[in-house]
C-alpha cells in the first residue's frame, strides 16, 4: 500500500499466480454461495487502484483524462469498458474505444484478469474442485457474471449499500494518482544494535513493548508496521485527520500476503503491542465494516509519517526511512539509511 505502483502491477499481471497479492479466500468468501450468489468482497478497492493507474499514470494510461478537469462522459464510458474487460465480462475485440484496446495490447495479461484468477482459484479451492472439468468452472463463472455484470454496470451510483463502476471512477478521481512514498520513524535515543538480516525487526523491538517474554513473531511485527502505515494512508482520506479510519481488508491483508476467508479481527488487530502501558492498536467493528485506530501518543513519540521520495534526504539522519518492496513476509519493508 505504501508503494501503490507495485500494488497496481500485481492486479494486471500473472492472474493465475499461486502467490497472488489479491487473496482468494477473502475475496470470494472461499467460494461459498450466499442468497445473492457468489461474492467479491472488497473488489471495489482493487478496481479503484486499477482506474487510478489507468487515468493518471502515463506509464499505464493517462490518455483519456487530464488531471484537474471534469471527466467527460466519453471518458467515463471508456473506463467502464476497461473495467468490464479486466473483469472478463466483455472481450477487448468487441469494445469501441481504441485507447482502451491499445492499453490492453500493452498489458496483455490484464484482459479477463479477474475471470482467469477466479476460475484458477475456484478449481484449486478443494481437492474435488481441482479435478473438475474446466467447463464446470466456466459454468460457475457465468453464474457470477449474471449477478455482478448488472450490479457493477448499474447507473444507480448512489444507491445505499451498493457500489458500481460509477462509484469506483468517482473514488479514483478523488484519490488521484498512484503514489510511491516512504514511511519515516524517528530514531529512538536507545542504542540500537542492528543485526544482519534482522534490522527491521530490531527497530520494532525498540519502539514496541510486547506482552509475553519473547514477544510476537517477526511476521506479526511486520504486519503491525504495515497497519500503522495503512492507518496513516487512510487518514489522508479524512479531512480532519480522524482518530479512527475504515479498514480496507482486501488491500491490507493482500499486503500481508495473508488469506483469511472472513478477514477476522484476530488476523489484523494485534493486542500484544503496547506503548506506555496502553494498547497501540484498537478496533471498532460495525455491521458491514471495521474501523481501527492507532494510539496518538505513540505516533507522536516516533513521528510516524509518510513522505515523498524526493524528501528522503532531509530525514536521513534523525529518522529511519522505510521503503515498500512488495507484499508478504518475503518482501518486508526495507530500511534505506542503514
Amino acid at each position: 500500500m505504501l508503494n501503490e505502483l507495485i500494488e497496481f502491477e500485481s492486479y494486471i499481471c500473472s492472474p493465475q499466480s499461486d502467490e497472488p497479492r489479491l487473496q482468494p479466500k477473502l475475496l470470494t468468501g472461499d467460494f461459498k454461495k450466499t442468497e445473492f450468489g457468489y461474492v467479491l468482497n472488497g473488489i471495489d478497492q482493487v478496481l479503484t487502484v486499477i482506474v487510478r493507474g489507468f487515468l493518471f499514470d502515463a506509464q499505464y494510461g493517462g490518455k483519456i483524462y487530464k488531471a484537474g478537469e471534469i471527466i467527460s462522459d466519453d471518458a467515463i464510458a471508456a473506463v467502464k469498458e476497461l473495467l468490464n474487460c479486466w473483469c472478463g465480462f466483455e472481450k477487448v475485440n468487441g469494445i469501441k474505444n481504441q485507447t482502451i484496446k491499445n492499453w490492453f495490447e500493452e498489458h496483455t495479461e490484464a484482459e479477463g484478469w479477474l475471470k482467469q484468477y477466479w476460475i484458477h482459484w475456484f478449481r484449486k479451492s478443494g481437492s474435488k474442485l481441482s479435478k473438475m472439468p474446466e467447463s464446470r468452472a466456466e459454468e460457475e463463472w457465468k453464474e457470477l457474471v449474471e449477478n455482478w455484470l448488472k450490479k457493477l454496470n448499474s447507473d444507480q451510483d448512489y444507491q445505499a449499500e451498493s457500489f458500481t463502476f460509477g462509484n469506483v471512477i468517482a473514488d479514483a478521481l478523488e484519490a488521484g494518482p498512484l503514489k510511491e512514498r516512504y514511511c519515516v520513524i524517528k530514531k529512538t535515543e536507545k542504542k540500537i544494535e542492528l543485526k544482519k538480516k534482522k534490522e527491521l525487526y530490531d527497530i520494532c523491538d525498540q519502539i514496541f513493548d510486547y506482552s509475553g517474554k519473547r514477544g510476537p513473531q517477526d511476521q506479526t511485527k511486520l504486519k503491525m508496521l504495515r497497519n500503522i502505515i495503512a492507518f496513516r494512508i487512510r487518514q489522508e482520506k479524512h479531512p480532519y485527520i480522524q482518530d479512527e479510519v475504515l479498514l480496507q481488508k482486501i488491500r491490507l491483508l493482500g499486503w500481508y500476503g495473508n488469506d483469511d476467508r472472513g478477514g477476522h479481527k484476530e488476523v489484523w488487530c494485534f493486542d500484544d503491542f503496547f506503548f506506555q502501558g496502553k494498547n497501540i492498536m484498537y478496533s471498532r467493528p460495525g455491521k458491514d465494516y471495521s474501523k481501527y485506530g492507532i494510539d496518538e501518543d505513540f505516533l507522536k513519540e516516533y513521528e510516524f509519517k509518510l513522505i515523498e521520495r524526493g524528501e528522503a534526504e532531509k530525514y536521513r539522519d534523525k529518522y529511519w526511512i522505510l521503503k515498500d518492496t512488495g507484499y508478504g513476509i518475503a518482501k518486508p519493508l526495507k530500511i534505506l539509511n542503514l
